[in-house]
């Protein structure tokens, strides 16, 4: 099985992953569809998931992240943790 990105330096292929993480890290969720095929099937330990599953999963994890960096949750989770401390 060949595959044309194995031909590729080392540096370009570390180069185009960092890139696909900034995509990620940022939610730029329209720029990262332009590097997965329309037919994508993403494998997790959940099961398969289709581009729109990923897309998805990128919008609410982002959501989730700016949930926890709010002061309002940062009490809640506070409040928890020393409800939940043993002893």
């Amino acid at each position: 099985m060949t595959n044309a990105a194995s031909n590729e330096p080392p540096d370009s292929k570390k180069a185009v992953f960092r890139h696909l993480v900034a995509l990620y890290a940022t939610g730029d969720v329209h720029a990262l569809e332009a590097y997965c095929a329309a037919d994508y099937v993403g494998h997790t330990a959940a099961g398969t998931r289709d581009l729109a599953e990923f897309r998805n999963s990128i919008i609410n994890f982002h959501k989730s992240s700016i949930t926890a960096r709010t002061p309002s949750s940062s009490k809640i989770s506070s409040s928890m943790a020393t409800k939940s401390r043993p002893g």
